[in-house]
Protein backbone atom coordinates (compact mmCIF):
# COMPACT_ATOMS: atom_id res chain seq x y z
CA UNK A 1 0.00 0.00 0.00
CA UNK A 2 1.31 3.41 -0.77
CA UNK A 3 0.66 6.49 2.03
CA UNK A 4 1.75 9.75 1.18
CA UNK A 5 3.58 11.72 4.10
CA UNK A 6 3.69 15.04 2.50
CA UNK A 7 2.04 16.62 -0.64
CA UNK A 8 3.05 19.73 -2.79
CA UNK A 9 0.77 22.77 -2.47
CA UNK A 10 1.00 24.60 -5.90
CA UNK A 11 0.42 28.28 -5.77
CA UNK A 12 -2.00 29.19 -8.01
CA UNK A 13 -3.86 32.84 -7.18
CA UNK A 14 -7.93 32.70 -6.83
CA UNK A 15 -10.61 30.40 -6.94
CA UNK A 16 -12.06 28.10 -9.50
CA UNK A 17 -15.11 29.30 -11.71
CA UNK A 18 -18.19 28.12 -10.05
CA UNK A 19 -19.95 28.22 -13.76
CA UNK A 20 -21.07 24.76 -14.95
CA UNK A 21 -21.29 25.31 -19.00
CA UNK A 22 -23.40 23.14 -21.06
CA UNK A 23 -22.01 21.20 -23.51
CA UNK A 24 -22.96 19.95 -26.78
CA UNK A 25 -26.14 17.69 -27.32
CA UNK A 26 -25.53 14.12 -27.17
CA UNK A 27 -27.48 12.56 -30.37
CA UNK A 28 -26.16 8.84 -29.75
CA UNK A 29 -24.75 6.47 -27.01
CA UNK A 30 -22.84 3.65 -27.29
CA UNK A 31 -22.49 0.27 -25.06
CA UNK A 32 -19.28 -1.61 -25.76
CA UNK A 33 -18.47 -5.02 -25.20
CA UNK A 34 -15.09 -4.95 -24.27
CA UNK A 35 -16.45 -2.48 -21.46
CA UNK A 36 -18.09 -5.98 -19.73
CA UNK A 37 -14.94 -8.14 -19.83
CA UNK A 38 -16.13 -11.72 -19.92
CA UNK A 39 -19.59 -11.09 -20.81
CA UNK A 40 -21.75 -13.29 -22.92
CA UNK A 41 -25.19 -11.06 -24.11
CA UNK A 42 -28.25 -12.15 -24.85
CA UNK A 43 -29.59 -9.59 -26.51
CA UNK A 44 -33.59 -8.57 -25.62
CA UNK A 45 -33.89 -5.56 -28.21
CA UNK A 46 -32.99 -5.43 -32.02
CA UNK A 47 -32.00 -2.77 -34.34
CA UNK A 48 -34.89 -0.59 -35.34
CA UNK A 49 -36.04 -1.24 -32.16
CA UNK A 50 -37.41 1.98 -29.60
CA UNK A 51 -36.16 1.65 -26.10
CA UNK A 52 -36.75 4.00 -22.99
CA UNK A 53 -34.44 4.93 -20.24
CA UNK A 54 -34.18 1.73 -17.91
CA UNK A 55 -35.46 -0.65 -20.50
CA UNK A 56 -33.74 -4.15 -20.44
CA UNK A 57 -31.22 -4.49 -23.56
CA UNK A 58 -28.88 -7.59 -22.59
CA UNK A 59 -28.26 -9.88 -20.17
CA UNK A 60 -25.44 -11.85 -19.34
CA UNK A 61 -25.74 -15.93 -20.28
CA UNK A 62 -22.77 -16.72 -17.84
CA UNK A 63 -23.90 -14.66 -14.76
CA UNK A 64 -27.52 -15.53 -14.57
CA UNK A 65 -29.47 -12.57 -12.65
CA UNK A 66 -26.96 -9.39 -14.14
CA UNK A 67 -29.44 -6.97 -16.19
CA UNK A 68 -27.77 -4.38 -18.84
CA UNK A 69 -30.61 -1.34 -19.15
CA UNK A 70 -30.91 1.60 -21.66
CA UNK A 71 -29.01 4.58 -20.55
CA UNK A 72 -30.73 6.87 -22.48
CA UNK A 73 -34.14 6.90 -24.68
CA UNK A 74 -34.40 6.44 -28.22
CA UNK A 75 -33.75 4.16 -31.10
CA UNK A 76 -31.51 0.65 -31.52
CA UNK A 77 -29.25 2.25 -34.44
CA UNK A 78 -26.25 -0.73 -34.65
CA UNK A 79 -25.54 -3.70 -32.87
CA UNK A 80 -22.16 -4.29 -33.94
CA UNK A 81 -20.39 -7.92 -33.50
CA UNK A 82 -16.89 -9.21 -33.80
CA UNK A 83 -14.94 -12.46 -35.10
CA UNK A 84 -17.51 -15.43 -33.67
CA UNK A 85 -20.60 -12.90 -33.64
CA UNK A 86 -18.78 -11.38 -29.98
CA UNK A 87 -20.53 -8.34 -29.13
CA UNK A 88 -18.75 -4.89 -30.26
CA UNK A 89 -21.14 -2.17 -29.88
CA UNK A 90 -24.81 -1.13 -29.49
CA UNK A 91 -25.41 2.44 -30.75
CA UNK A 92 -28.60 4.05 -29.36
CA UNK A 93 -29.87 7.02 -31.26
CA UNK A 94 -31.11 9.74 -28.93
CA UNK A 95 -35.02 10.47 -29.22
CA UNK A 96 -37.18 11.71 -26.22
CA UNK A 97 -37.34 11.37 -22.56
CA UNK A 98 -39.29 8.56 -21.99
CA UNK A 99 -38.36 6.43 -19.32
CA UNK A 100 -39.27 2.72 -17.68
CA UNK A 101 -41.10 3.10 -14.69
CA UNK A 102 -40.93 0.65 -11.60
CA UNK A 103 -43.65 -0.12 -9.03
CA UNK A 104 -42.06 1.21 -5.54
CA UNK A 105 -42.84 -0.63 -2.51
CA UNK A 106 -42.33 1.37 0.87
CA UNK A 107 -40.90 -0.71 4.24
CA UNK A 108 -44.62 -1.59 5.50
CA UNK A 109 -45.33 -3.56 2.15
CA UNK A 110 -42.29 -5.59 2.47
CA UNK A 111 -43.79 -8.17 4.49
CA UNK A 112 -46.71 -8.79 2.16
CA UNK A 113 -45.08 -8.73 -1.10
CA UNK A 114 -44.73 -12.85 -2.46
CA UNK A 115 -42.43 -13.56 -5.55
Amino acid sequence: MITIKKGLDLPIAGAPSALIENGPFVRSVALIGPDYIGMKPTLAVEVGDTVKKGQLLFSDKKTEGVFYTAPVAGKIAEINRGAKRAFQSMVIEVEGDGEETFTSYGDSDITSLTR
